[in-house]
């Protein structure tokens, strides 16, 4: 249930070597917050396909950034 096919739209630097990434799952913009370090390690970048897993507790409806 916690596991969800989307693509990642952008990944921007913010600050304390933080990495917001933009993804587009189903035409809904989600927003997670990982480290800088993990977005590399993973490879990770504009355009790719990658699920999304997550604790529902995590989630808050509404937050902008």
């Amino acid at each position: 249930r916690n596991c969800l096919a989307a693509k990642i739209v952008a990944l921007k630097n913010v600050s304390f070597g933080q990495v917001l990434v933009e993804v587009d799952l189903e035409g809904q913009m989600v927003h997670a917050l990982i480290l800088g370090q993990t977005a590399s390690e993973m490879s990770l970048q504009a355009g790719q396909e990658i699920f999304l897993i997550f604790k529902s507790a995590t989630i808050e409806p509404g937050m902008s950034i």
